[in-house]
């Protein structure tokens, strides 16, 4: 397990609230010279708690679709036979995400489909491929799926305050602007929004940055062929319709001693403690995404949490305080990650 000291954390901190922050605001923000952010932040790239800078999109701004988690129950298996499943159904176009877990189900797939029929063919080849293995599969349409502060290593300490006029720190406001609009009209009885239109230089540029968010303009500039004030006014744009939600670390959670948590609830809908219970849920710095979906297990939380025992005392202690209010619940907890992608680009070719 590796260690971040407190100067550490609050780097992580800031670029889990916009990862293209440049090295001299976050210097500014957590009082330390340019030279030992840089250093600072190299060690973690090299040691490998932060994977990689990527991009999180609102992809109903990019698509008509829809988003599905399965969750499947497979048995009297062996390890060969069940990562051979799982890599199969990995390279299908439609797969964002697949995890082993423990619990209820065992291995949890996020697929995005547009229309039935293709949704019907990944169930279809789930069943072909688990055979008399599966012995229970779930199926939730995610009406509604958001992201938080994911700040869970954090802990006691406070959050970094971002401050500065330079552009990035602009830009970071901007986004979060539109964050909170967007997160406000979620429950507003509307018409579908309509996918934001892009050329084949933005789709390029989604891909670039999708590879690397920390790409500085003059590099994605000569790789699009236009200039670094183009890059970023389609960023901007970009930002500005809703299409791009975060610009982010993917962290390496385990190599920092965490597991992913995930909390299912079936809530009695009419209670008035249901808004208080699910905000104070959603501003729980351990609290990764949120999830509302059409079931039973209507609302569903990611954590990542330091020790599981006290994770669950929490959660019966939740139990006890809002008995009126959750009906059932069930913990599932992730082992291990195979895939896990914001961009579907085998779906919908960006070439």
């Amino acid at each position: 397990m590796i260690k971040l000291d407190i100067k550490d954390k609050k780097i992580l901190a800031l670029l889990i609230h916009f990862s293209r922050f440049s090295l001299s605001t976050i210097a500014k923000n957590v009082q330390l010279s340019r030279e030992n952010v840089d250093y600072r932040l190299r060690r973690m790239i090299r040691e490998e708690v932060i994977k990689s800078f990527t991009i999180n999109l609102y992809l109903n701004k990019l698509m008509h679709t829809h988003l599905y988690d399965i969750f499947l129950k497979v048995e009297k298996i062996g390890i060969e036979k069940k990562n051979d499943i799982i890599k199969k159904l990995a390279e299908n176009p439609a797969t964002l995400k697949i995890e082993e877990c423990e619990g209820k189900w065992n291995i949890y797939i996020g697929v995005i489909s547009d229309n039935m029929p293709k949704l019907t063919s990944v169930l279809r080849d789930i069943h072909l491929l688990c055979d008399y293995h599966l012995s229970d599969i779930a199926v939730f349409p995610a009406a509604i799926k958001m992201f938080t502060e994911r700040l869970f290593f954090l802990e006691d300490i406070n959050i970094p305050l971002v401050e500065g006029k330079n552009s990035d720190v602009i830009m970071y406001r901007t986004m979060v602007n539109v964050r909170r609009r967007i997160t406000e009209t979620h429950f507003e009885d509307k018409p579908p929004c309509e996918p934001l239109s892009l050329d084949k230089t933005d789709k390029k540029l989604v891909l670039l940055l999708k590879e690397n968010s920390r790409a500085h303009l003059t590099d994605l500039a000569k790789q699009l062929d236009i200039s670094p004030n183009g890059v970023n006014y389609r960023i901007k744009r970009m930002i500005n319709e809703g299409l791009i939600a975060y610009f982010s670390p993917v962290i390496d959670f385990q190599k920092l001693g965490y597991t992913r948590a995930i909390l299912f609830l079936d809530l009695k809908e009419d209670n008035p403690k249901k808004d208080l219970f699910l905000n104070t849920l959603k501003k729980d710095k351990r609290t990764e995404y949120f999830n509302h979906y059409i079931g039973k297990w209507s609302y569903v939380f990611t954590f990542l949490v330091k020790d599981n025992t006290k994770f669950q005392e929490i959660v019966y202690s939740l139990c006890e305080k809002y008995s009126d209010l959750i009906l059932d619940y069930h913990v599932l907890w992730s082992t291990k990650i195979h895939k896990w992608s914001s961009i579907p680009e085998k779906l919908y070719s960006f070439h």
